[in-house]
């Protein structure tokens, strides 16, 4: 077993704590982090808030159809120019998107990568392709493996006596 907060296998006997009303069962390293709650306690505190009802139906979560796909290096220009290309300001399309303007131009200057969501946005409000598929992403001229040597790897520091 391992412990909840340090993640280390707890070798002597774990202890079970109260941390903000969630009971955790934890390392003796990490029990100073709670309060140290006993067996019964430990039961009664993890009752559920909400019993289940059967009107509740269990959602089912489909694995992100974007896996596959990585962004195009030059996201964030694509759609400067495409926002630009269209005439509309950069307040209007993070309106159009729901989003701060200053998302849109951390996205538009490259310093943030948009979630899969807000990328389909763009491309159909802008009508252009930001993503490519995994494996059309890495092909190209790639030395085999018997080509490569660690110089192709390393940067080499010259002249630099620190």
């Amino acid at each position: 077993m391992n412990c909840e907060i340090c993640g280390k296998k707890i070798t002597s006997k774990p202890v079970q704590i109260l941390i903000e009303r969630s009971v955790l069962t934890v390392c003796q390293e990490c029990s100073r982090y709670g309060t140290v709650v006993d067996k019964k306690t430990a039961a009664n505190i993890q009752q559920p808030l909400l019993k289940p009802s059967s009107k509740i139906k269990s959602k089912v979560v489909k694995k992100d159809k974007f896996d596959e796909f990585v962004l195009v290096d030059n996201f964030g220009e694509l759609i400067r120019r495409g926002r630009v290309s269209l005439g509309i300001s950069r307040e209007e399309f993070a309106k159009k998107l729901g989003e701060k303007e200053s998302v849109i131009r951390r996205i538009e200057a490259g310093e943030m990568y948009p979630p899969a969501d807000l990328t389909s946005k763009i491309e159909r409000l802008l009508k252009i392709t930001l993503r490519a598929k995994v494996e059309d992403s890495f092909k190209g001229d790639l030395p085999t493996s018997s080509s490569l040597t660690l110089g192709d790897v390393a940067i080499l520091r010259e002249g630099k006596n620190d």
